[in-house]
């Protein structure tokens, strides 16, 4: 009879080991370690966020204690070299270096930690144990066999390609060896359904990803000729620039067509590439870099809509409910759908560029009411961080044991 997984430690801390996360927050990954995890010490002794050179600390809710060490990721070139070479998993040779796994190994080392967050499946290559010796919990965020095969589709050159699909074929042996090993926690059904494809009977439950909720948002939009759209994320993030990429060929044309020099395009988010900046360049749109949480709240409140065109995607809800947040519509392809909704207004999931085109021209001539904006933040707000962090730790306390 195999060994029972570890439950959950109420009167212990949580560490969480996030290798990729780095501050500001504006990756939707990032964004859900720290939302979903930090509001959990109202519940827990304290949470430690190990981030990518970051210390951070919670108590009650809110972070009381916040250093940094020298600490850089490899870079992309090296890191697919090195994926290819050992046969290893993209995302490991990136994120985890030396000086990472050395300050984790000291929190680690140290058994008060019962309760362990591993951000992504690959973090738990950080350490020796599983969850039949401590309770750890991995942090899907996607569903990584659609992930990475997606960019393998999408990669610009073999040695991209390969790297992808080494990295499939890693989580894939993983799961087959470690499915029953880890409780898992997914985003979306579609995730866990992704997880189970590989591995019916592996221990997982959903919770959706949420958002802070504004108490300032954009007044009535009044009609006009103009449409302002505006894109944000973290823009070293090959998924961000490849949904750039499809607006400009797939959206943007139609969209050209129906509001000529009406239409201003804005493009929001941290740590910009050499290719987004030449993108933005050539297109004539307007890129705002590393801007703070007060700058990104006033660019939302200038949007007509936030646009979600990707390619493939399977963590872009966190956008969806941000634009929301700020009563501000959204245009999106139906890769970003998160299942099932209701009917937003001037909301749309599609890949045909004269959908989109339709509920621009709508929105710009009829406006858009303070009571439609309001619908929209009421949809975001049973999504707050807060409301989640209680459901949270509900469920952590009421996991069933593992299998005997």
């Amino acid at each position: 009879m195999s060994q029972s997984l570890t439950p959950f430690h109420t009167k212990s801390p949580l560490l969480v080991l996030a290798p990729h996360l780095l501050y500001p927050l504006r990756n939707g990954g990032d964004i859900g370690v720290v939302e979903h995890w930090g509001p959990l010490s109202r519940y827990i002794p304290y949470v430690i966020i190990l981030g990518a050179d970051t210390i951070t600390r919670y108590e009650d809710g809110h972070i009381v204690h916040q250093s940094t060490f020298e600490n850089t990721f490899r870079n992309s070139k090296i890191a697919g070299l090195r994926t290819l070479l050992k046969r290893s998993h993209y995302l490991i040779e990136k994120f985890l270096t030396p000086r990472y796994r050395q300050v984790a190994n000291e929190y680690l080392a140290d058994p008060i930690f019962q309760n362990i967050v591993c951000s992504h499946l690959w973090s738990t290559t950080l350490f020796n144990f599983t969850g039949k010796e401590r309770f750890v919990i991995i942090q899907s965020h996607n569903d990584d066999f659609q992930w990475f095969q997606h960019l393998a589709n999408h990669a610009a050159n073999l040695p991209a390609r390969l790297a992808a699909l080494a990295s499939k074929n890693w989580t894939t042996q993983f799961m087959r060896k470690h499915a029953l090993d880890y409780w898992f926690f997914h985003c979306t059904e579609r995730d866990q359904a992704g997880y189970a494809a590989a591995s019916p009977c592996h221990h997982s439950f959903v919770m959706p990803v949420g958002v802070d909720i504004q108490t300032e948002y954009a007044d009535a939009l009044p009609p006009t000729d103009n449409l302002h759209l505006i894109f944000t994320g973290s823009l070293s993030v090959t998924m961000n620039f490849d949904a750039l990429c499809t607006f400009r060929d797939q959206f943007l044309p139609a969209l050209k067509v129906a509001f000529g020099n009406s239409l201003e395009i804005s493009v929001v988010g941290s740590h910009p590439t050499v290719a987004v900046q030449n993108l933005c360049d050539d297109q004539g749109w307007n890129l705002f870099a590393n801007v703070s949480d007060t700058e990104l709240m006033q660019l939302y409140q200038k949007a007509t809509f936030s646009i979600l065109p990707f390619p493939y995607a399977t963590g872009s809800k966190l956008k969806l409910l941000k634009s929301l947040s700020y009563g501000v519509p959204f245009l999106s392809t139906t890769h970003s759908s998160p299942g099932e909704m209701p009917d937003l207004p001037f909301c749309v999931f599609s890949d045909a560029p004269e959908h989109w085109v339709t509920k621009a021209k709508e929105a710009t001539l009829k406006g858009i009411s303070v009571e439609q904006r309001n619908a929209l933040l009421a949809y975001a707000q049973q999504f707050s961080w807060t409301a989640l962090a209680e459901k949270m730790i509900e469920q952590l306390n009421n996991l069933a044991e593992g299998p005997k």
